[in-house]
């Protein structure tokens, strides 16, 4: 699926593509779960001799999965920068580790050194991220921040799914939100643009952007881009129930940006959510399905997950696939990005390229 990929250039796009492949690759195996993120690190960060994780045991950092030499296999709490990062509960970002009081060296080759504690939801710490470099002052705030996301999903794995709380349902509206004191006389036109707000809020990390004007989410990866559309069948009469309804629709880009010439709706429907009185619980189902979305544009990011999409499809959809068509041009952006073998399309899809999937 990685081999041959070419990386961008750009520091910061590099970074927005390795979390979001990071958070692709999550399967809730804690173990294979680290094993991949460490790997896909050691793809995506040049100039690196160790990538890897020590996951906390007691009173000590025990190593878990990494990319590089052999390391150390326990360190104690607040030694060395892992397990000062690890007491404080800080990131350690540290230009020359000769001159950290304490370095303890795995690997003399090792000058720089970058650790990012994560942690369970209640705040303690579960383990760190480490990334070593044999260049002085290789790693910069922009490198720590790229890879904050990438500790969180480490934190993800080491909870087993059943106990990971949602943080949808631990949401918390803002002190001046209308969804803290909707009553059955409040506009219902008022309690859907708060709800289209608070799930503006929440993606805002992820990149996604929320318009009021045309109440709509917009996520950009590097070969798609999705489109979130919110709209709602409300009015203002007091107490009438709101509904909001969740579409997507995902875009190929071609090489010079964002482009509706590639266009592929693979015929998501549409979801309809009852947002008056919106609770914790009914934001927090909104959000999941929207993950799911995005999980779906992450998955069409890559030949593999194309071909496993195209292979799940009912006859019905096949059907409609042969009608019109634009795979063979997505395809060939695929292989142009990702250097891969010939896709074997599932019989019943038609390749044309002359119009586009619907």
């Amino acid at each position: 699926m990685y081999h041959g990929y070419q990386w961008p250039e750009d520091q910061s796009r590099r970074y927005a593509l390795l979390a979001e492949r990071a958070a692709a690759l999550m399967e809730g195996e804690p173990i294979a779960d680290m094993a991949n993120l460490s790997a896909l690190i050691w793809l995506a960060v040049p100039q690196l001799n160790w990538a890897g994780f020590y996951r906390r045991v007691g009173d000590e950092l025990v190593l878990g999965p990494f990319q590089g030499r052999p390391a150390c296999v326990r360190i104690g709490w607040g030694k060395g920068v892992c397990g000062t990062a690890a007491a404080q509960g800080t990131p350690q970002l540290v230009a020359d580790v000769h001159a950290f009081p304490g370095h303890i060296a795995c690997d003399p080759d090792s000058r720089s050194e970058l650790v990012l504690p994560f942690f369970s939801p209640e705040g303690e710490v579960l383990g760190v991220l480490d990334l070593d470099s044999p260049i002085p002052g290789r790693f910069g705030q922009e490198d720590l921040e790229g890879l904050l996301p990438v500790a969180r999903l480490a934190a993800e794995a080491f909870l087993p799914k059943r106990e990971a709380p949602s943080p949808a349902a631990r949401w918390e509206w803002p002190e001046d939100s209308i969804l803290r004191r909707v009553t059955p006389t409040t506009p219902t036109r008022e309690i859907f643009q708060a709800v289209c707000n608070e799930i503006g809020r929440y993606y805002q990390p992820a990149g996604l952007k929320y318009t009021r004007s045309n109440r709509r989410l917009k996520w950009r990866g590097e070969l798609l881009r999705c489109e979130l559309g919110f709209w709602s069948s409300h009015s203002n009469l007091p107490g009438e129930w709101v509904n909001l309804e969740v579409v997507t629709t995902v875009f190929a880009a071609d090489a010079g940006g964002m482009d509706r010439e590639g266009l592929l709706p693979f015929g998501i429907r549409p979801h309809n959510f009852n947002v008056y009185r919106a609770g914790k619980g009914r934001f927090a189902e909104i959000i999941a399905c929207i993950d799911q979305q995005l999980a779906l544009v992450r998955q069409l990011e890559s030949r593999e997950g194309l071909e496993r999409f195209l292979a799940e499809l009912g006859d019905q959809p096949r059907r409609e696939l042969q009608a019109d068509g634009n795979l063979r041009q997505y395809l060939d952006r695929l292989d142009c990005r990702q250097i891969q073998e010939p896709v074997s399309i599932p019989a019943g899809v038609n390749t044309g390229s002359k119009e586009r999937i619907g």
